[in-house]
Formats: C-alpha cells, sequence, structure tokens
C-alpha cells in the first residue's frame, strides 16, 4: 500500500468503516463454502461470510454532485481499519496523537495545526511521514 492510499484510510476512516459493514451485511456478496457440497446452508454461508476478511470494498468520499459522490477502491480494508487504530493507540497522548487527531479527524489545515502545537512546518512534515512510516510498518 502507497502513503496516499493508507492516508487516504486515516482521512476517511468511518466512510471505510461504513463500507466494509455494509458489504459484509450485503445479502448479494457470495461466498464459496468451499470443498464440494452440493447442500445449500444459509446459516454457514452467512458465519463465512462474517468471518472472512474482504478482498475490497468500494469507498465513496466527498460531497455529492448530481446525486454522486467520488469513490474509492481499498484493497484490504479491514487489515488497515485495524492499523489505523493501532497506530492511533500507539500514539495516544503524544504530539503524534495530536496530530493525527487533528489533521486526520479533524481535517485541520497545516498552518492552524503547526501553530497550535508551536512547531514548524518541517517538523509538521518529519512528523506525518513518521506516522504514516510506523503505519506501514504495522501493516506489512
Amino acid at each position: 500500500m502507497s502513503k496516499e492510499q493508507l492516508e487516504f484510510i486515516f482521512y476517511y476512516f468511518e466512510n471505510v468503516e461504513k463500507a466494509v459493514r455494509e458489504k459484509k451485511l450485503d445479502p448479494a456478496t457470495p461466498k464459496n463454502l468451499g470443498g464440494h457440497s452440493r447442500i445449500s446452508d444459509p446459516t454457514a454461508q452467512k458465519a463465512l461470510k462474517e468471518c472472512e476478511p474482504l478482498a475490497k470494498v468500494y469507498v465513496e468520499y466527498g460531497c455529492a454532485t448530481n446525486n454522486k459522490r467520488d469513490g474509492k477502491v481499498v484493497l484490504n480494508p479491514e487489515l488497515w481499519l485495524k492499523v489505523v487504530v493501532d497506530t492511533k493507540t500507539f500514539y495516544r497522548r503524544t504530539i503524534k496523537g495530536e496530530l493525527i487527531r487533528r489533521r486526520y479527524e479533524m481535517q485541520e489545515n497545516r498552518n492552524e495545526t503547526c501553530k497550535a502545537l508551536k512547531m514548524n512546518v518541517r517538523r509538521y512534515h518529519y512528523l506525518v511521514d513518521e506516522i504514516i512510516n510506523k503505519a506501514l510498518s504495522l501493516g506489512a
């Protein structure tokens, strides 16, 4: 996964989470039981569907224009959602944790964040790179 894709998941965490929930609940999503059984077992199919990680989801984001929103395919969404949660947990109660909150959750602009955290732009970008690199290492 690239840094840009991972930042997308940080920015649109709730949207990705919602897309995963909807995909898991979608009755039209087929799942094979495996083997050569010809017996239809809806309970087993539902259990497998809920347990197996999704390969990809389509995430809508941004403002709707003509009732259409931008969208992006996210591969291995459940893995990367866990990575984001683990990264936030790892940096909780630190300056990097506050930077994550301001940048991704509040979507505060860089200048406001730098002013609030009393840092220069160079340090801001350095810390963002460290956060993303840590998240990528957790997902590897």
